[in-house]
């Protein structure tokens, strides 16, 4: 009986690390491999919506583009901020609804973290500058 349970316990911790979970601050996991939606900003987007995950990528902008909010954030959401080119790259400032060290400049590799305190309120828990 000692063998079965035994055997048992080694199976079950085999297979529990392949099963998906959800941290609620950063997203899914696959086993120990995190797993977040990502989507782009678009060119010119000042207002992007973030509904759609938590990791989003800025583009080749035609313009000068300030991002000066984001739509359809939820209380307590974690939202990456990644640059995505060095034209025109889309800049963030800290005042109105961010509340920043600086402000950041989503150069390619460039990351922001930020934490929704209220739908239009975030405020800067780190960033990296590549």
């Amino acid at each position: 009986m000692k063998r079965i349970l035994l055997a048992i316990f080694i199976v079950v911790l085999l297979v529990t690390p392949a099963l998906a979970w959800q941290d609620p601050f950063s997203g899914w996991f696959l086993g120990s491999t995190s797993v977040m939606d990502s989507a782009l900003i678009a060119d010119g987007d000042t207002s992007p919506s973030v509904s759609g995950g938590n990791v989003f990528f800025t583009v080749s902008n035609t313009g000068a583009t300030e991002i000066t909010t984001f739509d359809d954030a939820t209380v307590g959401q974690i939202i990456y901020v990644i640059g995505g080119s060095n034209s025109n790259s889309s800049t963030i400032s800290d005042g109105g609804e961010f509340n920043l060290s600086a402000t950041f400049t989503a150069s390619v590799d460039d990351v922001l973290i930020l934490y929704a305190q209220a739908a239009d309120d975030f405020i800067e828990i780190g960033r990296v500058n590549n």
